[in-house]
């Protein structure tokens, strides 16, 4: 009798050990503050990044695309302007990266542990052109200079191509475009790519756009 006891002590004993485990091993788990393994938005690895600073990141990154600007010259009317990219119709969002993320800290332990098990691994960062805003913004800026324009134009301004650096892109500016094709310019550089996202994006573009164009 006391043999049978001290078996079922033992198996008892056994089973809360395996249970404080697994349960520990659960907690550890779903405790967890870094983003999960394989995790990546818009191409870009999160992967072992703090669950805050992951987001702040993106938000950061969004900020930066948005931000870049647009620097065109209208050399007939010795004039120039600056707009961002967003001013002009571009748009990008990590769509649901950010929320996925912050849901990794809500609910229960155990909503907690299988919401990381089966998380998604790739959220893409999707992007916007408005053409119409576009050629409305650069025509809204140029209808003075229109009325102004010289029969002769001054010269060109001369800008040396230097190629591309980290923040930023210089662009030759010798030749002036019509409004079509700056548009489709502006939006090739805006718009990236897929593989073209990096942390370090090319601030600013600069092109040169004929007045006589935008007829």
């Amino acid at each position: 009798m006391l043999k049978k006891i001290h078996m079922a002590v033992i198996a008892v004993s056994s089973l809360l050990l395996l249970f404080s485990l697994a349960w520990g091993m659960l907690w550890h788990y779903a405790e967890q503050r870094t983003v999960p393994p394989r995790v990546q938005a818009g191409g870009l690895s999160l992967s072992g990044m703090n669950i805050a600073e992951a987001v702040a990141w993106l938000d950061n990154l969004e900020r930066a695309l948005l931000s870049r600007t647009v620097d065109i010259r209208f050399n007939e009317a010795g004039d120039s302007r600056s707009w961002t990219v967003q001013e002009l119709g571009y748009t990008a969002e990590f769509a649901g990266a950010r929320e996925a993320l912050a849901k990794l800290r809500e609910g229960g332990l155990w909503e907690r542990a299988a919401y990381r098990r089966d998380l998604q691994t790739a959220y893409p960062l999707v992007q916007g052109w408005d053409r119409e805003r576009f050629i409305a913004s650069i025509h809204e800026h140029v209808e003075s200079l229109l009325q102004e324009a010289v029969a002769e134009p001054k010269g060109h301004e001369e800008t040396k191509a230097t190629g591309a650096t980290s923040d930023k892109q210089v662009y030759d500016c010798q030749t002036e475009l019509d409004i079509e094709t700056l548009e489709r310019s502006v939006q090739k550089w805006a718009v990236l790519e897929e593989g073209e996202l990096e942390e370090d994006i090319a601030e600013s573009y600069t092109a040169c756009f004929s007045l006589s164009a935008a007829d």
